[in-house]
């Protein structure tokens, strides 16, 4: 049995796409493929799947990372290849690797955050608002779900911030966020953290750029 990595894009129409529609629509291909796919037991098995980490809806990226495995080893291209033959319009597999016999897991995300500013705002006082929060030992925001409200500390897993592109009334923040046991900060919590520094500041657009990965050895 061999363990392999497809990294996946989503872009255009396909942001729309929750991570359940995403992953049936891999599920999907996998099994008109044809390949030589390992599928769970049980009454109703399918095959075997996973996502190492979910992308909110609305976002694009170039690198969500999937986990099949196969039965054989087949010709990287050719996995690839037949796979795309069968995905929809906007999602595609851009690379396929094979994995060793490690746990793997998602380590941070190198997200782009598009951002509308004020009216006025200027670079600098985008700038200093950054500055501002990274310069806090902590920051605190509420949580809700179902079951309770929860406080989380978005500093502990903010690892880089900064500016990376500035026009008239728009930037582009780059936000590398670290995925951890305990958890990680949405793009949208991050922005909104940011407004308390410079009021007025609204999210456009999330891709994720990057999805840094961490192998552990048996």
């Amino acid at each position: 049995m061999r363990k392999v990595c497809l990294t996946i894009s989503k872009k255009g129409k396909a942001k729309f796409i929750s991570h359940l529609d995403l992953y049936r629509a891999l599920e999907r291909s996998l099994r008109r493929a044809l390949l030589p796919i390992v599928f769970t037991e049980g009454y109703n098995p399918h095959p075997k799947l996973s996502f190492l980490t979910a992308l909110e809806l609305g976002a694009t990226s170039d690198c969500e990372k999937a986990i099949i495995y196969l039965k054989e080893p087949l010709p990287l291209t050719q996995i690839q290849e037949r796979l795309n033959l069968f995905l929809p319009d906007g999602i595609k597999v851009e690379d396929v690797s094979f994995l060793k016999n490690d746990e793997i897991s998602a380590d941070s995300s190198l997200f782009l955050l598009q951002i509308q500013l004020p009216e006025n705002a200027s670079k600098e006082a985008f700038e200093k608002a950054i500055e501002e929060f990274l310069s806090q030992p902590s920051f605190f925001i509420k949580r809700e779900t179902k079951e309770k409200v929860k406080e989380i500390d978005l500093k502990q897993f903010v690892r880089k911030l900064k500016l990376s592109d500035f026009k008239e009334g728009k930037a582009m923040l780059s936000a590398l966020i670290a995925i951890t046991p305990q958890g990680s900060v949405k793009p949208r919590e991050l922005v909104q953290a940011l407004n308390n520094f410079l009021p007025g500041l609204k999210l456009l657009q999330v891709h994720r750029k990057e999805l840094f990965l961490k192998e552990v050895s048996k």
